[in-house]
């Protein structure tokens, strides 16, 4: 008797599989980066190292360009336009306050700004291998918010070098909650930014508009309080969840009450929830087509 010729399965196509919904893309999203966390640290150990070998002044380049950012808007405002945005006591206080600005502002703009391209430049790894595609935005914001701490370290050193108050315990601690509600915000920009920008190019380029807008519209080189804004005006300020932002680092850093630091942080909260959220739920809803795309 003979057999029936053996066929090859195919495939069924795309639009005959049934999809995974929406919801279930989002809740990949937690347990891929819980099952990919020696991946992780593995790139996130990659991504520190090619930021800081290869140059002849190594770690001291983070701190360098915020340095240079601040000494370059702060020689504006005070000698070329005559301003006093701060209105600080002493220049010494000032630097402090336009300094510490800057380096929590440049770690937020630059982990945007390198996540937004993280499944472009990471395209081989999506197309050929089932590497957990979450992973690829949350390692530009990690290292930028070591980085970032590092240059907060060492300015709270300087101040206390220079005279300033010593740093207090209770507002130090503050710096936990903090970091989370911060580490958060940016994940969800970064998951929606980077997913959007592997499909539509566009997108870096209106984020580095968006980014140089945000950094005058955030109290990085003047204070809201100094400059004794309309009410209106105050609202968008405190509205700005990168206010409430680099204002509980100073905080932080400069020894603020801690119920001023914590008021800032649940300020600050909702806003990174809603990012979290959307992000992950744009991520999720694109991350299919990463590798038709990338």
């Amino acid at each position: 008797m003979s057999s029936l010729p053996v066929t090859e399965a195919r495939p069924a196509p795309r639009w005959i599989v049934a999809q995974p919904s929406l919801a279930a893309r989002v809740a990949l999203l937690p347990r891929e980066l819980c099952a990919g966390r020696e991946l992780l640290g593995a790139a996130l150990r990659r991504e520190l190292a090619a930021r800081l070998s290869g140059t002849l002044l190594g770690p001291l380049w983070p701190f360098l360009a915020p340095l240079a950012l601040a000494l370059g808007y702060g020689l504006l405002f005070t000698r070329v336009f005559g301003l006093d945005p701060v209105r600080a006591s002493s220049a010494a206080e000032s630097a402090a306050y336009v300094v510490s600005g800057v380096l929590v502002w440049s770690g937020c703009s630059e982990a945007l700004a390198r996540a937004a391209q993280s499944v472009l430049e990471q395209r081989g790894l999506i197309q050929k291998v089932a590497y957990p595609a979450g992973l690829l935005p949350l390692v530009p914001v990690l290292a930028s918010l070591v980085l970032s701490l590092a240059g907060l370290a060492v300015g709270r050193v300087a101040w206390s070098a220079f005279g300033g108050a010593a740093p207090a315990l209770p507002s130090l601690a503050c710096a936990v909650p903090l970091l989370v509600v911060q580490a958060a915000l940016l994940y969800g920009l970064a998951l929606a930014f980077a997913a959007l920008n592997a499909l539509v190019r566009d997108v870096q380029h209106a984020l580095a508009i968006a980014l140089t807008f945000g950094l005058f519209a955030t109290p990085v080189f003047w204070s809201a309080r100094a400059l004794e804004l309309d009410p209106a005006l105050a609202a968008l300020v405190a509205a700005n969840p990168f206010a409430s932002l680099v204002e509980a680092w100073r905080g932080v850093l400069f020894a603020a009450p801690p119920g001023e630091i914590l008021a800032l942080v649940l300020r600050l909260a909702p806003w990174s929830a809603a990012a979290l959220v959307g992000g992950a739920a744009v991520f999720g809803a694109l991350r299919g087509r990463f590798a038709d795309e990338a």
